[in-house]
């Protein structure tokens, strides 16, 4: 199972509100993984998707959870076989920041596109 695109899980807020940018650091969005099975992988691109080469394998093992902003850019990983983990979202409320629904910000050829 191939490796997702770079994307971030928190799109452009919807019209009118403050963008990721302007929030308050307690205020963004922040994005969740929980290992469920042994060596789940994340591939994380600190510098964002034109950076690929800095990007890095991050593993996390059974029981744990990574935490990150969600605008940060990241892909999961490809697996030889299938491979559950769980993913969720942690929004600060609606009047902050409301999440697009079935949005992302996919990198498409060093872009970030929602």
């Amino acid at each position: 199972l191939g490796r997702q695109p770079p994307h971030s899980d928190s799109p452009a807020p919807e019209e009118g509100k403050p963008t990721l940018a302007e929030l308050d650091d307690a205020d963004v969005p922040l994005s969740a993984l929980l290992a469920i099975e042994p060596g789940t992988k994340l591939w994380v691109f600190p510098n964002g998707c034109e950076a690929e080469e800095d990007a890095f394998l991050a593993t996390i093992e059974v029981g744990e959870v990574m935490v990150w902003r969600g605008d940060l850019m990241h892909a999961g990983a490809g697996y030889a076989i299938e491979h559950t983990r769980i993913h969720a979202y942690v929004d600060p409320p609606a009047s902050v920041y409301a999440r697009p629904t079935g949005k992302t910000n996919l990198c498409r050829a060093g872009e970030c596109n929602v």
